[in-house]
């Protein structure tokens, strides 16, 4: 899995955020769902050239991943 969206987030957490990878599947399963919305939105706005609602529906997604991100580092005592 390609976490490299998560780490460039969150850079102060990348020795927690990969251990969290090695040893929880639905951190893994998280992480690799914000990778993924992070790509299409990227790749769909530079290729629309313009705001759509996909993508201020797909920001959304990424907000929310991202508070579940920072709620498992915390419940983690990262």
């Amino acid at each position: 899995m390609n976490a490299e969206h998560v780490y460039r987030k969150f850079p102060e957490h990348i020795d927690a955020i990969k251990a969290l990878l090695e040893k929880e599947g639905t951190f893994r399963e998280i992480c690799a769902d914000y990778a993924e919305i992070c790509t299409w939105l990227d790749d769909y706005c530079r290729s629309q050239g313009r705001p759509s609602e996909e993508c201020d529906h797909a920001r959304q997604l990424i907000r929310d991943l991202e508070v579940e991100i920072v709620q498992v580092l915390k419940d983690g005592g990262f």
